[in-house]
């Protein structure tokens, strides 16, 4: 189960809140939740993952299939505050993966630092 909160910062970014366990079961949640960010046109979307105590590949898909719809319109996705399990997760993907992944909500937010920066690559 998963929880989910969204709220905007700073002019038309929106930070997604994720909290739980993103899996087969919850991934399609979080999905409609992203898609329906999207459909509101905001310059950024941030999906903060601090919440979240694992995350499967179908989450990793989900944040895929939702950085490439914003990628097509010229925005990024960021992901931001991985715990050490999910952000080794998001590392079995590769570097070909097309979100952005930060240590912090603030530094998605704000474009500095990544999680490779702060140490938290491995």
């Amino acid at each position: 189960m998963i929880r989910l909160d969204q709220r905007q910062v700073a002019g038309s970014a929106v930070v997604v809140t994720v909290a739980g366990t993103v899996d087969l079961w919850s991934s399609p949640q979080l999905r409609r939740e992203l898609l329906d960010v999207v459909k509101s046109q905001p310059q950024s979307v941030c999906v903060d993952l601090s919440g979240v105590e694992y995350m499967d590949t179908s989450g990793i898909a989900t944040l895929i299939d939702i950085s490439c719809k914003l990628n097509a319109e010229g925005k990024k996705l960021k992901v931001a505050a991985p715990s050490e399990d999910v952000l080794h997760v998001l590392e079995l993907v590769g570097p070909g993966n097309d979100f952005e992944v930060y240590g912090s909500v603030d530094e998605a937010c704000t474009g500095r630092g990544t999680a490779a920066d702060n140490g938290e690559t491995g």
